[in-house]
């Protein structure tokens, strides 16, 4: 490859500590994308000059650490694609500055079951939904109103120590209800409307 060669090339010497990821064509594309920014920004190069040999062993990392983190988000796009396919709902909705996010079950993601018990299960249904809030770049903070589901309304005590936990002042506000028609094992779901600017 030559001195002023356009093309991405990030083989790396058989002397360094870093051992050439897979490439998939995901990656190829945004590898390319990334080196012609920072070359540009580098080496001040208008958006049309030819670019310079990528030499630098640490911006050769970067590359790599940043086309990692850009497979990881690929592949939960996959997982939400793959999840959609077979229920036909969204996780969460915009409209604007406001999310809306369904209701959060208390699976534990690690084994995909419910904890025991209406506390164990509060504080796994409120991680899923901050987990949920998370892919849109909000947090707790955000969430401005949510709806309790509750197999069983003699739980509202102890979910309510639960959840007033989580939440800090001003607290969002909120509807709670008994149903009988959760999923069998789970004694809550929660969603929640979400605001990027926080509650005020």
């Amino acid at each position: 490859m030559g001195p002023h060669s356009p093309c991405v090339d990030i083989k790396l010497s058989h002397s360094s500590p870093i051992s050439k990821p897979p490439v998939n064509p995901h990656r190829k594309r945004f590898l390319t994308a990334v080196y012609s920014f920072t070359n540009r920004q580098q080496h001040q190069l208008s958006p049309r000059a030819p670019l310079p040999y990528l030499q630098n062993h640490d911006n050769k990392l970067l590359l790599v650490h940043l086309a990692e983190h850009i497979e990881a988000l690929g592949q939960l796009i996959h997982r939400k694609d793959t999840a959609m396919s077979t229920h036909p709902y969204s996780t969460w909705r915009q409209q604007g500055e406001t999310y809306y996010v369904s209701g959060q079950l208390p699976t534990d993601p690690a084994t995909g079951t419910y904890p025991e018990g209406i506390r164990a299960q509060t504080q796994q249904a409120l991680s899923n939904l901050e987990t949920a809030v998370k892919e849109f770049g909000c947090g707790r903070q955000d969430i401005i109103k949510t709806t309790v589901f509750l197999r069983d309304f003699a739980d509202f005590a102890q979910m309510n120590e639960v959840y007033a936990e989580f939440f800090s002042e001003p607290y969002p506000a909120r509807s709670a209800f008994a149903v009988a028609g959760l999923i069998p094992g789970a004694d809550i779901e929660i969603e929640a409307i979400v605001a990027s600017g926080g509650r005020s």
